[in-house]
């Protein structure tokens, strides 16, 4: 099926390139012979062979297709192979013609037959003779109307129609016979061309008005169309120049043959043919013999009787006679001709109607050839479409799952930051706890420590031996407590300093003192735990750190660490935007970047502005690459200072190893977006950007 199809196809667009070349030939056929000079009547006869050529290889092809039995219809070919074949005559006839010398015998022939004047007398007789043809098939058809409403029962009701239609028919015959005369007078040199072109309009509008309009009649005057040709006098001038040579006697009789005129005739008719007149003394055949000849269609043959002397009048008058009889042969044969040329006229209306009807049932099939081509177009659109619109819904539906997708992947990693953030409160809060726990344990201890055991209040010595013994005590509690914050940050495993804000240890004092001393150290304890709650809420969350242990140092940096945790999107590449509701947009609009631009030989097509638009507004793209490369091939040459686009504009003044100087033409794409010219400036190689390959 699709092999049929593509056959129609080259078959159609074969027929469209025929049409073309046919109409081309036409023109330049027209143009050889309407060309002034020499040279271009040549340049149109090249251009002709050239195109008929053409023809013939599209004529071949055609031939092909009509002996394929693949090629069902073939009208339309055989039409196609006919009209160029007839072209192909035609051609022939003009290379025949341009060829033909212009003093040989041949040339000579055709410029005689190409005479202006006697091309004009044929025209005329052409158009007089056409107008006799419809005249006389208007009384045809006049007559047909007048038997038809005669008979049956409606004549005496037909009345008034019948003598209409036969004052047409007595009108048309006037005008026949006028016609008639005129054709005469015109091949007779007796009426002028020019003189019958003034009464043609008048016929045409006679034709067209006589019966659609019925006030035509009332101011019809059949003597106002011929009164300015003056056909009476002609037609008495010529019957007296008749009469005359007719009764002319005959003084002498000269030995050489005499020449009569063809144009002398007894009513102005045309004389056609050749007569031979005997000797009169002859009484056996004393009649004039004559041969009749056919009328030729655009110029007749003057021809020329030879006659023999007369010796009498009574052998003049009897050449008189003869010639009358000769006359009316003639105009017998005239006659005949003309309705022999009135049947061949008929024949080719008949051919160029049946031509006409074929180019238009041609005509019909092309053009519904070309509606079923539109139909087929608009249905493999629609399809396009369609297809195209459920790739675009599959796209989108697929977009819309990786973003919920996505979505989802998002809300679980939230969820299980969520978590972490709470098992490690949890884990701080549950050390912190401990530690103070730890905390209150140790100062217990050193509170149960510092009470005496034995001792009675009143024993108790406040001198300064009793000092010395406690600052001795101190000492030694001193020098006993680092080991134990050792032991402590290398069981936690933490760099920090020890505990900061603790008081120091303090020796074994009485009960009275050791109580205000607790009531103190309790007074202490809930005057930091405050300042820390005040300082807690100061600082922002994230950055607060636990002085109470290095432990809880360490993990509140930890903590606060994780907030600055690097990710794998951090050194991916970036990707597109992907709205979530993303808006309806019609099928015809883009829903992507076009690929054409990631091809590197499309940039050499575009122009310097749209070089430098790629280049300044689609930064960090392949686009931007592609366009500087194009600009650096174009001679321009990037400042890494300024940022912009340099070219020379003529050679540089001054050139060194590190700069040249001279003229520049810069690209100014902030104030102007134009190109301007920067004189006397120096361009130093430094900032010459000459990475691009």
């Amino acid at each position: 099926m699709s092999a049929g199809r593509k056959l129609q196809t080259e078959i159609d667009r074969v027929l469209k390139k025929v049409d073309e070349g046919v109409e081309i030939f036409d023109e330049l056929h027209e143009k050889v012979y309407s060309a002034e000079q020499q040279a271009q009547k040549e340049k149109y006869e090249s251009d002709l062979k050239k195109e008929i050529k053409k023809l013939q290889r599209l004529r071949d092809q055609i031939k092909t297709w009509i002996n394929s039995i693949d090629v069902k219809d073939k009208t339309a070919l055989v039409d196609a192979r006919k009209l160029i074949e007839s072209k192909m005559e035609i051609f022939k006839i003009t290379e025949k013609d341009t060829k033909t010398k212009t003093y040989s015998k041949e040339g000579l022939a055709r410029s005689q037959k190409l005479d202006p004047f006697e091309q004009k007398k044929a025209d005329t007789n052409s158009w007089v003779l056409e107008m006799v043809e419809v005249l006389r098939q208007k009384c045809d058809e006049h007559d047909a109307e007048v038997e038809k409403l005669s008979s049956g029962k409606g004549r005496k009701n037909n009345k008034r129609a019948i003598e209409n239609w036969n004052s047409h028919v007595t009108n048309h015959k006037y005008h026949i016979d006028k016609l008639e005369s005129i054709a005469r007078l015109v091949m007779n040199d007796s009426l002028p061309p020019a003189d019958v072109d003034e009464i043609k309009d008048d016929l045409d509008f006679y034709l067209e008005a006589y019966s659609e309009d019925p006030d035509f009649l009332e101011s019809y005057d059949e003597e106002f169309y011929y009164e300015n040709l003056g056909l009476e006098d002609l037609g008495k001038v010529q019957n007296v120049t008749v009469k005359k040579e007719e009764v002319k006697p005959v003084k002498e009789v000269p030995k050489k043959v005499k020449a009569v005129k063809s144009s002398t005739s007894m009513n102005g008719l045309m004389t056609i043919g050749r007569a031979k007149v005997k000797d009169p003394t002859n009484s056996n055949d004393p009649v004039v013999k004559s041969t009749p000849t056919k009328v030729p269609l655009v110029k007749p043959t003057p021809t020329t009787p030879v006659v023999k002397p007369v010796a009498s009048m009574a052998a003049m008058l009897k050449g008189g006679e003869e010639k009358a009889k000769i006359m009316a042969q003639q105009q017998a044969a005239a006659a005949a001709e003309q309705q022999r040329l009135a049947a061949q006229k008929v024949a080719a209306e008949q051919q160029r109607a049946k031509v006409a009807q074929e180019q238009q049932r041609v005509l019909r099939e092309k053009e519904m050839e070309r509606v079923k081509q539109q139909q087929l177009l608009m249905q493999r659109q629609q399809q396009a479409q369609q297809a195209q619109q459920a790739q675009q819904q599959a796209q989108q539906q697929a977009q819309q799952q990786a973003q919920q997708q996505a979505q989802q992947q998002a809300q679980q990693q939230a969820q299980q930051q969520q978590q972490q953030w709470a098992q490690q409160q949890a884990q701080q809060q549950a050390q912190q706890q401990a530690q103070q726990q730890a905390q209150q344990q140790a100062q217990q201890q050193n509170n149960v420590q510092m009470q005496p055991q034995d001792l009675p209040i009143g024993n108790l010595n406040l001198d300064g031996s009793g000092q010395g013994q406690m600052s001795v005590q101190g000492h030694q509690y001193q020098q006993q407590h680092p080991p134990q914050q050792q032991q402590q940050q290398q069981n936690l495993n933490s760099p920090a300093p020890p505990a900061v804000n603790q008081p120091p240890p303090t020796p074994p004092q009485p009960p009275q003192q050791s109580q205000q001393q607790q009531q103190q150290q309790q007074q202490q304890q809930q005057q930091q735990q405050q300042q820390q709650q005040q300082s807690q809420k100061a600082i922002p969350q994230g950055t607060q750190t636990l002085s109470l242990d290095a432990a809880a140092t360490y993990l509140s940096s930890l903590n606060e660490s994780y907030g600055y945790i690097t990710s794998s999107a951090d050194s991916s590449r970036p990707k597109s935007y992907a709205p979530r509701n993303p808006y309806p947009t019609p099928s015809s609009y883009p829903s992507s970047p076009s690929t054409v631009f990631d091809n590197p030989s499309i940039f050499e097509k575009l122009g310097t502005d749209c070089l430098f638009f790629i280049f300044y507004y689609q930064q960090g793209t392949y686009q931007q690459y592609l366009a500087a490369r194009e600009l650096k091939k174009q001679s321009w040459r990037y400042h890494k200072k300024y940022m912009t686009w340099f070219q020379r504009h003529e050679e540089p003044v001054v050139t060194t190893e590190e700069y040249e100087q001279g003229t520049y033409v810069y690209f100014d794409y902030e104030s102007g977006w134009c190109q301007r010219v920067k004189a006397d400036f120096k361009f130093e190689y430094q900032f010459l950007e000459d990475s691009l390959l």
